[in-house]
């Protein structure tokens, strides 16, 4: 379950934190709420790089394990395809529907 929330209960605590620091945007000109876009779109662009250790670990155990013949390469890759980018959508949507939601910002 801790592999599962922690992806998703991340993103949400940042987005909390992003919105946190620009609350009341909204209610500005647009000039004003280019920096609250501009932090939002750096901060996703970014959020995967957190994720380059443990992809380069799972790396190495999937490199030992299909030495051994146990899986192929693409079987690993694509199981892993299909857990981490549900994951990492889910995790962005969440990080922006918590920034908006917190920052005062309407979707229009």
């Amino acid at each position: 379950p801790l592999a599962i929330a922690l992806p998703l209960l991340l993103p949400v605590a940042l987005g909390a934190v992003v919105g946190a620091m620009f609350t009341g945007i909204g209610s500005k000109e647009f000039q004003d709420q280019i920096s609250f876009i501009f932090i939002l779109v750096t901060v996703l662009g970014l959020g995967g790089m957190q994720l380059m250790p443990i992809l380069i670990d799972e790396r190495q155990f999937m490199k030992h394990e299909a030495s051994e013949s146990l899986y192929t390469e693409g079987a690993a890759v694509l199981a892993s395809f299909c857990v981490d980018v549900p994951l990492a959508f889910m995790g962005a949507a969440y990080q922006v529907l918590a920034t908006f939601a917190i920052s005062g910002m309407d979707s229009e």
